[in-house]
């Protein structure tokens, strides 16, 4: 009873002052709207916690055997062993076609750290004006933006695989192709596997944050593939040319996509060019007919598509980069709740736990940042460079060259082995060992500002992209010769052992359903709707009208259509299973094992020595892994569903169908607060408090500010 009433007296207190108090009516809605909560709330908790003993109870007692299996291939490769990775610059767009940066950015691009957009302290704007507000969704003319083509759908890179081909009929001819969207979330789950989970290095951030994390936990979420048979390969019959989509329908990341394709045309765009494209403006932006730019790359059998952002001469190497939109955590931690009570969470320093872009880097560097690493490296790019923003203000800039993404993802390596790579250290010791470290610190050079250990990373992130594909090229043709040229959906499955399966080690499990022209057709569908929903949600998150409570219909009509959502992707995935089990359903294994100099890694991340970066070291690093097909029918029931829960639970976060419609009029808020974290209301503090603040000063001499 104390519990429930301290629920209410939180709620009561969080209730904003308004002109009309509330009816009593209102606060019994109150009321009985917590008691229910906390009652089910109770009984789930007491079920979940019987059924965790029960779990407990079996697995202490007696492990599972393991599934039935047999292994297909079995495999040990080197660096010698596997492809090279090619850009074929016969079929590669002009780099006069990729657009040049804002020019007031250039200097981002040259000045390592973060840049204000405006000053925190005097208000000053350091960059164009015209780069400070970000227009609002709806008056965005989108049909003049070209649309993202799904790998399916674009005929060019079908043209050159067919052309590559026509050159190279060999065994390494293409037989697959895709887009670094649809490869990159794959090859993620392929890292995790090889690293064995390496911990992120972070200890360049300041001591508000730990020197080590780990990748989040939507990081390890099942990614779910459309594979689609499109033609024969040319000079071999027997085999076809397949593309590669990443599944829409579960896509996690749609919500501010279409908000980045404005961000990145102001970043591209001079003033006046760019206002055509808003609604407001009776002018269209003139067609040139060039379309995106894209960069195509050759590995092994892949053909993999890159769409070039942005470029500056003076970068090294091709001079492109990539550019990227990275919204405050307020709102990605925060998605259902900003979507009606827009943040005004501000950055305003740059160390700290909050308002600071250190928080920005250390949550991008955990959820996506891996990601952008890839995207780059498939794109043969320098780098990226991430404009940050809270959906209304673009807030800051910052470049990382891609050497910088690897060092943090590679650059962690165990207590033990810490002394192999700390040669410079400082110790006691004879002159001989003294004049030994000094030397060494004169030699400890790796890439003109880096040193050996920061240029190891690099190699190792080369390395362990290569032996992705090559494994997932392997996997690829395994499947294949089980579908027999029929179209499938394929989910990989990062797992960090089983406490239920005896013997279980670190793998990736892939589970293959073969499906027809008609279910992908209808996985698009579900990805379009759920794609204007998320534009539907953006448009309330840009709403300017921030002290005002949005109606409690429309929280309702949003919830029942993201709940609708949800029951159809679970309907449709429920009879992809049903239509392709047990004859069209397949489920393959990959586990792997680092070999240095032809012995297994005793390192718990594996990391090579130093020496390997000599040009004449002759040191091996092998990868060792084997492909298995599990036959256990039951086992493949059970994976299947669990992750199909798995990504529901994530894609459609805030659906609701049962409580929606008791929301009383004018407590929305409490409605969405019902389940807050403790770091979400953190978060939303915090958006109150610049709200506080900039009311409080108002009237300083530092809040007009100089352009």
């Amino acid at each position: 009873m104390l519990c429930r009433f301290s629920t209410f007296a939180r709620c009561c207190r969080e209730v904003q002052p308004s002109s009309d108090p509330l009816s009593s009516k209102q606060l019994e809605s109150v009321i009985q709207t917590i008691v229910t909560r906390k009652g089910s709330s109770d009984e789930t908790r007491s079920n979940s916690v019987s059924s965790s003993n029960s779990s407990l109870s079996r697995t202490s007692t007696a492990k599972l055997s393991p599934p039935a299996k047999r292994t297909i291939l079995k495999r040990t490769i080197n660096s010698n062993d596997m492809e090279e990775y090619t850009p074929l610059t016969k079929y590669n767009d002009p780099i006069d076609r990729v657009p040049n940066v804002y020019p007031e950015l250039k200097s981002v691009l040259f000045s390592p750290g973060v840049h204000y957009m405006r000053d925190p302290r005097t208000k000053r704007i350091n960059f164009s004006p015209s780069l400070l507000n970000i227009p609002h969704v709806d008056n965005f003319k989108f049909n003049n933006v070209d649309p993202f083509i799904s790998p399916s759908h674009d005929t060019k890179l079908l043209q050159v695989a067919n052309g590559k081909n026509n050159d190279d009929t060999s065994d390494s001819a293409i037989h697959y192709y895709s887009s670094t969207s649809s490869l990159t979330g794959i090859l993620r789950q392929f890292h995790i596997l090889l690293s064995n989970n390496r911990p992120l290095d972070t200890s360049f951030l300041s001591k508000s944050f730990p020197s080590i994390t780990s990748m989040s936990a939507s990081s390890k979420y099942p990614v779910c593939s459309v594979v689609t048979p499109k033609e024969k390969c040319l000079g071999d019959s027997s085999k076809s040319i397949y593309s590669i989509d990443s599944d829409r329908s579960a896509d996690t990341e749609l919500i501010l996509s279409c908000l980045g394709n404005v961000i990145e045309l102001m970043l591209t765009k001079d003033s006046e060019t760019f206002k055509k494209y808003l609604k407001d403006s009776k002018e269209d932006p003139i067609n040139d007919d060039a379309g995106s730019a894209y960069h195509y790359a050759k590995f092994g059998k892949f053909l993999m598509r890159s769409q070039l952002d942005a470029k500056d001469v003076e970068l090294p190497g091709t001079g492109v980069f990539d550019l990227k939109t990275r919204a405050v955590c307020a709102i990605r931690y925060d998605i259902s709740h900003a979507d009606f009570f827009p943040t005004n969470y501000e950055i305003n320093r740059t160390d700290g736990l909050f308002e600071s872009f250190e928080r920005e880097i250390f949550e991008m560097a955990k959820i996506v940042m891996f990601k952008y690493g890839l995207q780059a490296r498939i794109g043969n790019m320098d780098g990226i460079m991430v404009a940050y923003h809270n959906v209304k203000n673009i807030l800051g800039f910052q470049y990382f060259p891609l050497s910088g993404i690897d060092d943090i993802f590679f650059g962690h390596t165990d207590p033990g082995d810490v002394e192999v790579y700390r040669s410079n250290r400082r110790r006691k010791g004879n002159e001989a060992d003294t004049e030994k470290k000094l030397v060494n610190i004169v030699n400890d050079i790796g890439l003109h500002w880096q040193n050996k250990r920061e240029a190891l990373s690099t190699l190792m992130a080369k390395h362990e992209f290569k032996v992705s594909l090559t494994i997932l090229q392997d996997v690829m043709d395994k499947i294949t010769e089980k579908t027999k040229d029929k179209p499938f959906r394929m989910i990989l499955k990062y797992l960090n052992g089983d406490s239920l399966y005896e013997g279980s080690s670190p793998r990736i499990e892939v589970i293959v359903n073969v499906i027809d022209d008609s279910t992908i057709d209808r996985l698009t569908v579900l990805g379009d709707e759920k794609l204007q929903q998320d534009k539907t949600e953006l448009s309330a998150s840009q709403n300017k009208a921030v002290d005002d409570i949005l109606p409690s219909e429309r929280i309702k009509e949003m919830s029942l259509d993201r709940a609708r959502q949800k029951r159809r992707f679970e309907r449709l995935n429920g009879e992809i299973f049903d239509r392709s089990f047990p004859n069209e359903t397949f489920m393959f294994q990959v586990t792997c094992q680092n070999l240095f100099d032809g012995k297994p890694c005793e390192q718990k991340y594996p990391t090579p020595p130093l020496n390997i970066l000599d040009k004449n070291s002759d040191f091996k690093w092998e990868v060792d892994y084997s492909i298995d097909e599990i036959q256990d029918k039951k086992y493949i029931k059970d994976r299947y569903f669990r992750n199909i829960s798995h990504i529901a639970m994530h894609s459609f976060i805030g659906a609701s169908s049962g409580t929606a419609s008791s929301v009383p009029p004018g407590l929305e808020e409490h409605y969405l607060d019902r389940n807050a974290t403790f770091y979400q209301n953190v978060l939303r503090a915090y958006s109150a408090k610049a709200v506080k603040r900039s009311k409080l000063f108002k009237n300083s001499v530092f809040s007009k500010g100089r352009k």
